[in-house]
C-alpha cells in the first residue's frame, strides 16, 4: 500500500517487486490476491484518487494534475477519470 500512496505516479511493477524484494509474478498475484485488481489497475486507481484529491483542494489546472499523477496524456487522463468517476474532472472540481 505504502509503495502505492508514496510513489503512485512513477511505480513500476519490477520497482516494487525490488523494494519488496519479491519477484515480479508474486508480487502480481498478492496484488491480485488482495485487492482483485492488476497492478495496472491498482496504479490507475491510486492516480485517479491522487488526481481526485488535488482537483478538490488545489487550484492547479487538470493538465498539471494529470501530469502530476503520471498520466502522460490529458485526454486518456479525462477519458479514465470520467469512467471511474463518471464526471469529467471539470465537473468533479465544480463546487456543490
Amino acid at each position: 500500500d505504502q509503495l502505492f500512496l508514496q510513489q503512485y505516479a512513477t511505480i513500476t511493477l519490477p520497482e516494487m517487486a525490488k523494494a519488496l524484494n519479491l519477484s515480479t509474478n508474486h508480487v502480481t498475484r498478492l496484488i491480485k490476491q488482495h485487492y482483485g485488481k492488476t497492478f495496472i489497475e491498482m496504479r490507475s486507481l491510486t492516480r485517479l484518487n491522487a488526481a481526485a484529491d488535488m482537483l478538490g483542494s488545489t487550484a492547479l489546472p487538470i493538465s498539471e494534475i494529470s501530469d502530476l499523477c503520471g498520466f502522460s496524456n490529458p485526454i486518456y487522463f479525462t477519458q479514465a477519470f470520467k469512467k471511474e468517476f463518471h464526471m469529467t474532472p471539470r465537473d468533479y472540481r465544480k463546487p456543490h
